[in-house]
């Protein structure tokens, strides 16, 4: 299978966090999280191979480069107000990320309609 260079990108980039979130934090951050919560986390780890700290890490390091690159972090680039600018992008992402659920979804869904077609006509092909 030949990968896209914006893929190998993202997998060069996934694979260079993982290393990351590997090496020993440099500080703690203590969170107070329900009992359910917590064992949903865990539950998420199991399925995703790595520990409930590296999940719960990546999810903060995720947050903060959209915040970094998007969000309160990003470099305000308009003619309004920087408060102004902090909060549209604030709303934005919170809107963005309430429709990602659906979002993935539906990409999920579309992925595996193509990748049976292909099947179905490799089966065809060598029927034919």
């Amino acid at each position: 299978m030949t990968v896209s260079t914006p893929e190998k990108e993202a997998l060069s980039d996934w694979r260079s966090r993982a290393i990351a979130m590997r090496r020993a934090p440099a500080a703690t951050f203590a969170v107070r999280l329900d009992e359910d919560l917590v064992k949903t986390i865990k539950r998420l780890a199991e399925i995703y191979g790595v520990s409930a700290s590296q999940l719960v890490r990546s999810w903060i390091v995720e947050r903060l480069t959209i915040e970094a690159e998007a969000g309160g972090l990003a470099q305000p680039g308009s003619q309004f107000p920087d408060d102004t600018e902090r909060t549209v992008r604030k709303e934005v992402i919170e809107t963005v990320m309430e429709a990602v659920p659906v979002l993935v979804d539906r990409v999920v869904r579309e992925l595996f309609s193509r990748m049976d077609r292909e099947v179905e006509l490799l089966a065809e092909g060598t029927r034919g």
